[in-house]
């Protein structure tokens, strides 16, 4: 997903002319490509979040994957950074009205 969104970077600073609007620009084949590789790594992502069945011998019918927080553990580092990302991810959301006052002119002419 992240050499798709790159990919997109080149045409995204050829429209810097026009105020960085790509409307009615023919896309070229690195956008076309960093699309069809944005959409791949979803897919691959999406397949990265499936369970995983226990039993790496083969030796008989896999048995299901139990979770279970385990609420007496100390946070580590992921924890402190996934909290973080999500701070700031939820900081993103909240500003969105604020945001759309910055792009209502342009939608407006």
């Amino acid at each position: 997903m992240t050499i798709g969104v790159l990919l997109h970077l080149p045409m995204f600073w050829m429209g810097r002319h026009d105020g960085f609007r790509l409307a009615d620009m023919p896309m070229d084949a690195e956008m076309l490509w960093g699309m069809a590789l944005i959409v791949a790594g979803l897919a691959v992502a999406g397949y990265g979040l499936l369970p995983k069945k226990l039993d790496p011998a083969g030796a008989g019918p896999a048995h299901a994957l139990a979770i279970s927080a385990p609420e007496d553990v100390p946070l580590g580092r992921a924890h402190w950074r996934l909290m973080i990302v999500l701070t700031v991810a939820l900081v993103i959301d909240v500003m969105k009205p604020a945001s759309l006052c910055f792009v209502g002119p342009g939608m407006r002419s």
